[in-house]
């Protein structure tokens, strides 16, 4: 969702952590109660350490087989030291376009 360093991928490769430059900290959350799938499902694109864009692949995730699993696809993108957020604007109807929509405009303290 943004420009940073990845900082972890969770083992089961369904949630992964970036920090932006600023030092936002964002967790990316694939699925409800997915990390119970250990890994079924999910491929990495990226490993820990890695600098990315806005729009870069993360992870693929067979969203068919996590559904017939029985796990919610909803996936929360969550600021994880909103201590540093002075200002959040989200955007919720945005049309989604990897690295080209804003869902959110954030400014820090």
């Amino acid at each position: 969702p943004c420009a940073g360093r990845v900082t972890q991928i969770f083992p089961a490769s369904h949630a992964i952590g970036i920090e932006t430059a600023e030092g936002l900290e964002l967790l990316i959350h694939v699925g409800i109660d997915t990390v119970e799938l250990k890994g079924a499902g999910f491929t990495r694109a990226v490993e820990a350490g890695a600098a990315v864009s806005a729009g870069d692949l993360l992870l693929e995730v067979d969203l068919e087989a996590v559904r017939a699993a029985g796990k919610s696809t909803v996936t929360p993108v969550i600021i994880t030291n909103m201590e540093k957020v002075k200002e959040l604007t989200i955007h919720p109807n945005a049309a989604l376009e990897a690295g080209k929509t804003t869902v959110a405009a954030i400014k820090l303290t």
